[in-house]
């Protein structure tokens, strides 16, 4: 297995960046579908899915204020 968390520190504020393979992937010879829990959304902003087919971007969560 493979998997790879290198986070998002480098996000300035107010901006944006998107979780790619680079920040997040995860490789098994078993399986190719993986469900992923969110435990601690962002201290400030949205989280967004965006959708690898088509580029939609949907909203999530506005974390602002959640604790």
């Amino acid at each position: 297995m493979t998997f790879i968390n290198n986070g998002l520190a480098d996000v300035l504020e107010g901006g944006s960046k998107a979780i790619d393979h680079d920040e997040l992937y995860m490789e098994t010879a078993n399986f190719k579908e993986f469900r992923y829990t969110v435990i601690s959304g962002p201290e400030h902003g949205a989280l967004h899915m965006i959708d690898p087919t088509s580029g939609q971007r949907e909203q999530v969560c506005d974390c602002r204020g959640v604790t």
